[in-house]
């Protein structure tokens, strides 16, 4: 009996911690991609140049804090005032952002961070009006792009109206 037990437990235990290690290994991956987005959305929201990595970074709340439903539930909010963006909600944009990054603060157990604190940011004027330039050069090219190739399907429909026609 003591024999047979001592070969169950000789082939069990390399794979108890096999086991154990991946799902720690599992569970770092997860709290590092976590930290990557948290991060992110802090560090890049208000800077033109890095919108890209900041919606990205939002896009991915929904996947990597889906067991945590205190994020998605301010991530929903913040969200849905996005989306119905006026001037006058400004503030109220501002107060769901805080509240978001708050929430991801407490399941990151990034303990002594208050909210106030998440909303003081450094942002040099100077950059902040190259970065501003840049985005105003990006939409001006943008448009006249779109201008351009509207131009050209407007041009295609006419000859082959023409091409109809004759």
């Amino acid at each position: 009996m003591e024999t047979i037990l001592s070969i169950i437990a000789i082939i069990l235990s390399p794979l108890i911690a096999v086991f154990c290690t991946i799902l720690y290994q599992n569970r770092q991956e997860i709290r590092k991609s976590q930290m990557k987005c948290f991060l992110e959305i802090y560090a890049y929201r208000n800077s033109y140049k890095k919108l890209a990595e900041f919606e990205v970074a939002l896009n991915s709340i929904t996947v990597l804090f889906h067991k945590n439903n205190t994020v998605l539930q301010a991530w929903k909010e913040y969200l849905s005032i996005l989306k119905n963006k006026t001037g006058d909600n400004e503030k109220n944009i501002n107060h769901k952002y805080l509240d978001l990054l708050f929430e991801m603060s407490k399941v990151l157990k990034l303990r002594g961070i208050k909210q106030t604190d998440l909303d003081d940011i450094f942002l040099s004027k100077e950059l902040n009006e190259i970065s501003k330039m840049e985005i105003l050069k990006n939409h001006y090219e943008a448009e006249f792009i779109i201008e351009t190739v509207m131009k050209m399907r407007s041009a295609e429909k006419q000859q082959n109206k023409n091409e109809i026609l004759q």
